[in-house]
């Protein structure tokens, strides 16, 4: 092997809307990045779908892009993936797909979700698969193939997702990761493998499913023309990778019991690292498997949380003429603003039922308007009301005996010089804003470095990729105010519930299951 500092590793994210790459050396930096963006295909109302062929030649083109930036920085020795978890690929024998992938934001199944959910209830599921019935990822998917495109499954050699898929195109393995696996809602968090008991209940032989092995694990060289593609050295090493979450939390820090990720973006992410397998009574809050084997994670979005920024910025704060929203004239007009927004409250739940902490039938809610408002009002009401939703999520996650000790925030809202104190303030809990930037191909890298034995342990590996950024502490009397706004916020939730006729939980609070619960993807 090269000498220790001549060692780079490759990270590639395979998300959404792009693949992203990044090459890093032992201590973190990126000597070398690339970018492919790609458009979802909607061929119907309800239907999303990619091309899987396309998402190959996304990986393979931005690590081509990387590498062409490395020069003589070093020899990259191995690389790993993070990837978007939930999205069905049906392949042949010789990996070429059968059909567009169906990706885990199509909503097709919702007829076969709840077929399932009524033979197997939403308790379940949950126990077993660490998720309430999602009607967007592989358990329905492939009922809904058989019903309708039954063609397809009879000529299908294997069913994979994003992870193993891409691996067997890098190496000729079939290997699959335990939190992407999670995605699939096939996966038993438990035993670590693939559910016999929900397999059997969709039809599905698991034969045609790939073997799981851990994160971190070697899945060995790459092929020759795989390599040869992607510009690598055919001795390179393919690591096994994890979903973008985990890997972000990796790449983050987020591994000991009481750290926890918050990824601010259109959605946002909570992630908690745990010591061990915690369900969540409410189904709030999604456990899996980590990155790190032996570590553990709990999982919950807010969907809307982001978006109903962008949305107010787009429509009420930026100006006819603008060309891009104007989220500089919020950091001018507010400040360090007095917690309550002069008296105004804000449920930010504009998903409607997507909103994590509560029933079907709850939309967005602004409350205690009068003439003397005015937008900026607005603005902070909505970045209080984000805030005290996560405040409502962290609650749980204590009661689960998980109490969170800081949060590790990433993504846009720590653009804002205003957003992360609020939150700090109204969680009580200090924000770490680490100096990194994209997450989840940073974890990658650090989980190739580690199946490469670059490092001793994954404490060495954190210590050399160390990147901490701004800390921001939480302010007593702040939280004291927003302890009282808390609980007029949660007083709102009820009465709005109560008028959309949604009050009736069970005496743990807990959701009817046909209400759906968390979004946890």
């Amino acid at each position: 092997m090269p000498e220790r500092g001549a060692l780079l590793l490759a990270g590639v994210d395979v998300g959404t809307n792009a693949t992203k790459c990044l090459i890093c050396d032992l201590a973190g930096n990126v000597v070398g990045q690339g970018r492919y963006d790609y458009v979802l295909s909607t061929p119907r109302p309800g239907w999303v779908e990619q091309d899987a062929e396309e998402l190959w030649q996304a990986v393979a083109s931005s690590v081509r892009q990387a590498v062409g930036q490395v020069g003589g920085a070093g020899e990259i020795v191995a690389l790993s993936l993070s990837s978007q978890g939930g999205t069905t690929i049906i392949v042949d024998a010789q990996g070429r797909p059968l059909r567009p992938a169906i990706s885990w934001l199509d909503a097709r199944g919702a007829e076969q979700g709840r077929r399932l959910l009524a033979q197997l209830g939403q308790d379940r599921i949950y126990n077993i698969t660490g998720w309430e019935l999602n009607t967007a990822l592989p358990i329905v998917h492939i009922p809904w193939l058989a019903e309708h495109e039954p063609r397809t499954l009879r000529q299908a050699s294997h069913i994979l997702f994003v992870n193993d898929f891409i691996n067997w195109r890098l190496s000729g393995r079939l290997v699959m990761d335990p939190s992407d696996a999670a995605l699939t809602m096939l996966y038993n968090i438990e035993t670590g493998a693939w559910d016999a008991e929900i397999c059997a209940a969709i039809g599905l032989d698991m034969a045609l499913l790939s073997p799981i092995e851990d994160s971190g694990s070697s899945i060995g060289t790459l092929l020759p023309s795989a390599a040869a593609e992607l510009g690598l050295p055919p001795t390179t090493l393919l690591v096994n990778g994890a979903h973008d979450q985990y890997c972000a939390a990796l790449g983050a820090g987020v591994i000991a019991q009481g750290d926890v990720l918050l990824s601010t973006g259109t959605a946002w992410v909570l992630l908690a690292a745990a010591d061990r397998l915690l369900r969540d009574p409410r189904h709030t809050l999604c456990p899996g498997r980590h990155a790190l084997p032996g570590k553990w994670g709990l999982l919950c979005s807010m969907p809307a949380a982001g978006a109903s920024m962008e949305w107010l910025v787009r429509n009420v704060v930026s100006q006819p003429g603008d060309s891009q929203p104007r989220y500089d004239l919020l950091d001018r007009n507010l400040a360090d603003p007095e917690p309550g927004a002069h008296g105004l409250v804000f449920l930010p739940y504009l998903g409607g039922i997507e909103a994590a902490t509560h029933s079907a039938g709850v939309w967005g809610t602004l409350t205690g308007l009068s003439l003397a408002h005015n937008r900026w009002h607005i603005a902070q009401a909505l970045m209080e009301g984000v805030a005290l939703e996560l405040r409502w999520i962290l609650e749980r996650l204590s009661d689960m005996g998980s109490p969170p000790a800081m949060l590790r925030v990433v993504g846009g809202a720590t653009r804002s010089p205003i957003w992360p104190q609020i939150v700090a303030d109204a969680t009580g809990l200090p924000l770490s804003l680490p100096n990194v930037s994209e997450g989840a191909a940073r974890g990658a890298a650090m989980l190739a470095g580690l199946g490469a034995a670059a490092y001793a342990n994954v404490q060495e590996a954190l210590g050399a990729w160390k990147r901490e950024g701004t800390v921001i502490a939480p302010r007593d009397e702040r939280t004291e105010a927003y302890a009282a706004l808390y609980g007029r916020f949660r007083a709102l939730d009820r009465a709005l519930r109560h008028q959309a006729g949604r009050d009736d939980e069970d005496e743990q609070g807990r959701q009817r299951p046909e209400e759906g619960g968390a979004s946890c993807t």
